[in-house]
């Protein structure tokens, strides 16, 4: 009786009670056909898991298959995080492996983080982006800050600030969660206001708010670090807006690191190179004045 309702279990695609009537039946291994012809295998070992059966073979199955992140999972509901935590890494299952650290983890015991943060850091799941998230579910704070910091550095080198500037803002949001101390906080809020004032200059020009663009190009000039395919472009910038609105101290001076590096020199197009080096030639004789580029940047 049981392995005809199996079989009609079967034929109307009922998985788990053709298993389950399979097992009652006795007949453990065509269950197992069965679950793998019907990729069924995970529903198969919850039902051994139910009846404290032997489950070894059906890991055997997962790792024999390159399964690797079914094989994390079912070793966890065993109770073996040691040999789950690695299977489901190598699976791509990286948020489950997150959950499993932060779930388990034991003050004293450093392993299972060690794992994870070596995997996510230089091995072949390297991805900074859950090597971040496992630092806020661990409640690492200095270490939210420098996979955030590192993260917005590869977007800023490849000129995508939107993304960098994301980026910082959600490990701001994040930091402020774990209610951590400001002055672990201060280094993603100076690299947000950086980036946030960069993309805001765009929008100041485009409505010819000339002043409000030039001020902001100041702060963001502080950085300068912060935008290294930008670095003439964006002095540059500052030159000609702060000449535009009257700062002209403030255009001077960046008008001056200009023509003293060659390499600016040399990055500037000859038209706007002439610009700056006529700014440089007649307010270098006007700035007894007392004009200081702190009284023009407040």
């Amino acid at each position: 009786a049981a392995l005809f309702t199996a079989k009609h279990c079967e034929e109307v695609g009922d998985m788990v009670h053709c298993l389950e009537f399979l097992l009652l039946a006795q007949q453990a291994e065509e269950a197992f056909e069965v679950a793998k012809a019907h990729h069924a295998v995970d529903a198969y070992a919850q039902l051994l898991l139910a009846q404290d059966r032997d489950v070894q073979h059906i890991l055997d199955y997962y790792q024999q298959s390159r399964v690797w992140a079914a094989a994390g999972r079912l070793y966890q509901r065993l109770g073996q995080p040691a040999k789950a935590l690695p299977l489901l890494l190598q699976g791509g299952a990286i948020e489950d492996a997150i959950r499993m650290v932060t779930a388990t983890r034991d003050p004293l015991d450093h392993g299972a983080k060690d794992v994870a943060v070596a995997f996510l850091t230089d091995g072949p799941g390297k991805d900074w982006r859950y090597l971040g998230q496992l630092y806020s579910a661990l409640g690492d704070g200095p270490q939210v800050v420098r996979v955030a910091l590192a993260r917005a550095d590869q977007e800023q080198a490849s000129e995508n600030y939107v993304e960098g500037r994301n980026i910082v803002h959600v490990a701001i949001r994040e930091l402020e969660s774990l209610g951590v101390p400001i002055s672990v906080l201060e280094p993603v809020q100076t690299r947000f206001v950086v980036l946030h004032s960069y993309l805001l200059v765009k929008y100041f020009l485009r409505h010819e708010l000339h002043e409000s663009a030039a001020r902001l190009l100041l702060r963001v000039a502080k950085h300068v670090a912060c935008f290294p395919g930008q670095l003439v472009r964006l002095l540059t910038s500052v030159v000609l807006q702060c000449q535009r609105v009257g700062l002209t101290a403030a255009a001077y001076q960046h008008a001056l690191l200009l023509v003293v590096d060659p390499q600016y020199r040399q990055g500037m197009d000859a038209k706007i190179r002439r610009k700056v080096e006529t700014i440089v030639r007649r307010q270098g004789a006007e700035m007894e004045d007392g004009a200081s580029l702190e009284d023009e940047a407040t």
